[in-house]
């Protein structure tokens, strides 16, 4: 799984709606500095990420694309959305019950790993050991179970 930086999700969300840098371009916000914000050489404030996101939500409503962002979307750095994007995987496996795939718990502590998610990576050892625990593989469970604690203990 791959999280953009900020840059990149301007850039590649403009690209899908088929804009150009002087489409986002109104009295406060020139097609320089958007260009600037798009090579990563500036960052994204509050205000013009609003403004940026209603630019997207017009293009889009004209377009008849369901936009599934927010304004938020633009200020969120890679580790956020990969914490975003974990926590979501987690409430989708506790609709199931029982956790049928380990490769996707196996996947979130990558991420978590990748982005020093310590949290997530606790949560994701915990599930590891209820999916070994439920199979009667106690010893994993426990192995699993513990690496959580570890960890937990670690953040506090």
């Amino acid at each position: 799984m791959e999280f953009l930086t900020n840059a990149e999700k301007l850039k590649a969300t403009r690209k899908y709606l088929k804009m150009k840098q002087e489409d986002l371009v109104d009295e406060n916000l020139t097609r320089g500095f958007i260009s600037m914000i798009e090579i990563g050489k500036r960052e994204i404030s509050n205000n013009v990420a609003e403004k940026i996101y209603n630019k997207f939500e017009q293009k889009a409503k004209k377009l008849n694309i369901d936009l599934k962002i927010d304004s938020g979307f633009l200020l969120r750095s890679p580790s956020e959305d990969a914490e975003l994007y974990c926590f979501k995987k987690f409430k989708e496996m506790n609709k199931d019950k029982y956790i049928k795939e380990i490769k996707e718990i196996k996947e979130i502590i990558e991420i978590a790993d990748k982005f020093n998610l310590f949290k997530v990576k606790a949560i994701a050892y915990s599930k590891l050991g209820e999916h070994y625990f439920i199979k009667k593989d106690y010893n994993e469970a426990f192995l699993n179970y513990n690496y959580a604690i570890d960890i937990f203990k670690g953040i506090k």
